[in-house]
């Protein structure tokens, strides 16, 4: 309906409009537009999850048609981290959008595998900017300030304009130690305040929540111990881009002497990409999904994607008995670490009940704290605006 309404819009030159096409109003498919004398940019280009709604559709991605017809005036395109909900529509949707596209270096590593893997991969102009860079695009003068996420090079933007300052957040919480990446960048954002903040784009997805959201390092004393504590198989599902976790889960096998065994091609590949960025260690502890069957139970862990019941994924194939080489049972314990995406309830509820008829025990937040989202909960964004002080606010979704 956006876009019907917003067919042929008169603009005026001297304003400074928003506009988002995607993850607005739901979770996933980001896609967020900024326009100001004549040209636009554009923030993120994400992919989200079908539900119900959609069946034989697994991933929705947002309709650029608003932009495409104006291609010719999109500046430029900047991703603001390497999760699939902001990158994953890239490589399907560029041709749509013809524009240099702008991310700082583990981004770019994982875009340009992406893109690797598609006919005009090489047509797409790749600017890297350093951390806490700052590049002018179109009439957009463009500040990375480091943000702590889930994943490496998590970033908001500051967007100087000649009609005043806009601080777009894309996803981040404050935790003071992030298994992965920096801590938010406290003492920039607070200057930025004092610089004036027109506006303040950001992420709602834990407004609700109580407090804060936690800290990675939370985590560590329950997966020691979970780890520790079991006899057969482990078997650990998160998202493939959460490089924290992944970190936290390595240490834990580590502690308990099991070798660890990646699960996934998403989850592969965002760990080499995490090896060649020297963020994690092999130390001898991978072994392939061979190699891991003839393990005992009791020294081997598996690290799976699969958290969201997803049919073409790993641990529902392993959930449906289906997998050719991961088998799990009695004895054996499936550690669920990562939240349920609204809409993906029904095919997690599934998985797991599958998981219990096998003889597995499975185990999710509810029962250990083996998770912490990535996203500020209410207590965050309200030091975030005491920090930047933003005359108004526009919630979107992470």
């Amino acid at each position: 309906m956006g876009n019907v309404l917003l067919k042929q819009p008169k603009l005026d030159k001297g304003k400074l409009y928003f506009l988002p096409l995607g993850g607005c109003g739901h979770f996933g498919a980001n896609l967020n537009l900024y326009h100001l004398d004549g040209q636009w940019l554009a923030i993120d280009c994400g992919m989200g999850f079908a539900d119900e709604r959609f069946p034989g559709v697994d991933i929705l991605l947002p309709d650029p048609s608003f932009i495409e017809e104006r291609a010719d005036k999109l500046a430029g395109l900047i991703i603001t981290h390497a999760h699939e909900d902001h990158i994953g529509g890239v490589a399907n949707l560029w041709p749509r959008l013809k524009c240099p596209v702008y991310a700082t270096p583990f981004t770019m590593e994982v875009l340009k595998r992406k893109l690797s893997e598609v006919p005009h991969g090489d047509d797409v102009p790749l600017c890297e900017v350093e951390k806490q860079g700052r590049v002018n695009i179109g009439p957009f003068e463009v500040e990375w300030i480091n943000m702590a996420h889930s994943i490496p090079d998590t970033s908001s933007l500051f967007l100087r304009t000649k009609v005043g300052n806009i601080l777009h957040s894309g996803d981040w919480n404050f935790d003071p130690k992030p298994a992965a990446g920096t801590p938010s960048d406290e003492k920039r954002l607070k200057e930025l305040g004092d610089e004036g903040v027109l506006a303040y784009v950001g992420d709602s997805t834990n407004s609700l929540v109580i407090g804060t959201s936690g800290s990675e390092d939370d985590l560590v004393p329950d997966f020691m111990r979970l780890f520790s504590e079991a006899k057969g198989k482990i078997a650990v599902t998160l998202f493939s881009s959460n490089i924290g976790r992944l970190k936290t889960v390595i240490k834990a096998a580590k502690a308990s002497e099991r070798s660890l065994c990646l699960v996934g091609r998403s989850l592969k590949n965002m760990a080499d990409i995490a090896l060649k960025f020297d963020l994690i260690k092999d130390d001898g502890i991978f072994v392939t999904e061979d190699e891991a069957a003839y393990y005992p139970d009791n020294r081997i862990a598996y690290v799976m994607t699969g958290s969201q019941g997803e049919g073409r994924a790993q641990l529902p194939k392993v959930a449906r008995g289906e997998h050719p080489t991961v088998k799990l049972g009695e004895g054996d314990r499936v550690l669920f670490s990562a939240r349920a995406i609204p809409g993906n309830e029904r095919a997690i509820i599934d998985m797991r009940n599958a998981l219990i008829s096998l003889g597995a025990e499975v185990i999710t937040p509810k029962e250990a704290h083996i998770h912490v989202s990535g996203h500020p909960a209410r207590d965050e964004i309200a030091h975030m605006f005491q920090l930047t002080r933003p005359n108004a606010v526009i919630p979107v979704h992470g």
